[in-house]
């Protein structure tokens, strides 16, 4: 009787420990949240997009899955990135303050590095256009982006004509935290009206 007391307790270590390591292996069967810089390495899926303008300040991603870009926003600029070839077929847009704007925006005791135009809302519209808003040298502005609707189309277009106030859809400060989100449209007597959601962070 003793040595089957011996081989059950021997089994159920055998089968605690069995439990104890399964459960800390990774699971390859769940999606994981996050991945280390060393395993994006491994992965060997890495890409790296050097600006012509050096710095590139970001402040927004949008991914397009349908026409395989990523939409990125920074400091006065909108980038079209191809998801195959990153820095190769990119296509930009510079879109910075006025010098009005500038202007005004340091006469108010903002420091000139503040003074810029930075993306921070880029979405979705319809299928040909993002709606993009900037801080606008603190006036922020809004402004449709024309991309096409094939995913040949190489249309990458800042539709400037326009513009409209950004008040209440874009932050003033570009160094505040938020997210945002486009939650529909309206039509209105004169213009059709996106409506962002924007919580303070």
């Amino acid at each position: 009787m003793a040595s089957a007391g011996y081989v059950l307790t021997w089994l159920l270590w055998g089968y605690l420990l069995e439990l104890w390591t399964g459960g800390h292996t990774a699971d390859t069967t769940h999606p994981r949240l996050r991945l280390t810089h060393k395993e994006l390495l491994e992965l060997n899926r890495t890409s790296v997009f050097h600006s012509p303008f050096g710095f590139l300040d970001l402040h927004t991603m949008l991914l397009d899955e349908y026409q395989e870009r990523l939409f990125v926003g920074g400091k006065d600029l909108v980038y079209s990135l191809s998801l195959e070839q990153i820095s190769n077929g990119y296509r930009e847009i510079h879109w910075p303050s006025t010098a009005l704007k500038i202007e005004e925006c340091i006469m108010k005791g903002k420091d000139a590095s503040e003074c810029a135009n930075y993306v921070r809302v880029l979405h979705h519209y319809n299928r040909t256009h993002l709606l993009t808003c900037g801080t606008g040298a603190f006036d922020p502005i809004c402004a449709f982006i024309r991309v096409g609707y094939h995913l040949e189309d190489p249309l990458f277009h800042l539709e400037s004509h326009r513009s409209e106030r950004g008040r209440g859809r874009c932050p003033f400060d570009p160094s505040s935290s938020f997210i945002s989100t486009l939650i529909g449209n309206y039509r209105c007597l004169r213009h059709q009206v996106a409506v962002i959601l924007i919580l303070k962070v």
